[in-house]
């Protein structure tokens, strides 16, 4: 639980917020419970969500999924289309949990007290600054990296001075698919909703992503996708996409074709 309280002899009002955080174990699954309100200490934002992971592909659902979330969850994009997106559904992938995504795009998030900013450098650049959203979190998403090894370093900076670092190392060449291997994604979350209802509420629509990526000899990977979507600003689409990466006489290649139902391509 963290609290807030600020009291003035001018105004004679109390001001302030909260956040609570749950995490534990319900129902064969992890669950997490945030519940924040603002500065008039009103609960006005809330989510839920369920999750499981088995690194063997086993017990988290169907199809060798080694990650499931159900709930309050984050829906992957695709290379060309789609954008990563929250909202309240069903998220599943195979992807090994030791590894970034092979889809060309990785995307950071995490849980961020009241109060707090977070940096996010790449390779000793600086690529962003959030605070908090409206769901005590913050999201980097499509983080472009270098390909090779990359060191990503998030600094942590509370209202008080408090400050820490995460750093990951991620290697751009080792996300892709191995020879042989199949791995998929697959999302369907009603985005801008969440599951309890409280705090700003958007009508944007279903969003459905699926995509699966096989790895080739020679170190290749060929990806299909197929996406269900409202874009902002525009009406819903249907999509479909395939691609192909690799890398050729010491440089990493990457081909990447989209089509919607709307005449795009």
């Amino acid at each position: 639980l963290n609290l807030e309280l600020e009291a003035g002899s001018a105004s004679g009002e109390i001001e302030g917020g909260f956040d609570l955080r749950l995490a534990g174990d319900l129902l064969y699954a992890g669950v997490e419970l945030f519940a924040g309100a603002g500065s008039d200490l009103e609960l006005d934002a809330a989510r839920l969500v369920f999750t499981r992971k088995d690194p063997q592909g086993r017990a988290a659902g169907p199809f060798g999924t080694r990650r499931a979330a159900l709930g309050d969850a984050f829906s992957p994009g695709l290379s060309l289309g789609p954008r990563p997106a929250s909202g309240r559904g069903l998220v599943l992938s195979s992807m090994p949990l030791d590894r970034a995504s092979v889809f060309q795009s990785t995307d950071l998030r995490g849980e961020l007290p009241l109060g707090y900013e977070v940096e996010l450098y790449v390779n000793g650049v600086l690529r962003g600054v959030q605070a908090a959203d409206g769901q005590g979190r913050y999201a980097f998403t499509d983080v472009p990296l270098a390909y090779g090894l990359n060191v990503v370093r998030l600094a942590f900076y509370g209202p008080r001075g408090e400050r820490r670092e995460e750093v990951r190392r991620i290697n751009l060449d080792g996300a892709r698919a191995r020879e042989g291997e199949t791995v998929f994604a697959f999302a369907a979350v009603e985005e801008g909703r969440t599951v309890l209802g409280l705090g700003e509420q958007e009508d944007l629509g279903w969003r459905v992503v699926a995509e699966v990526a096989h790895g080739l000899p020679g170190g290749a990977t060929l990806t299909a996708g197929a996406a269900a979507f409202t874009p902002q600003g525009g009406p819903s689409r249907a999509m479909a996409t395939a691609g192909l990466s690799g890398s050729t006489a010491g440089f990493a290649v990457q081909a990447d074709l989209a089509a919607d139902d709307r005449g795009g391509v």
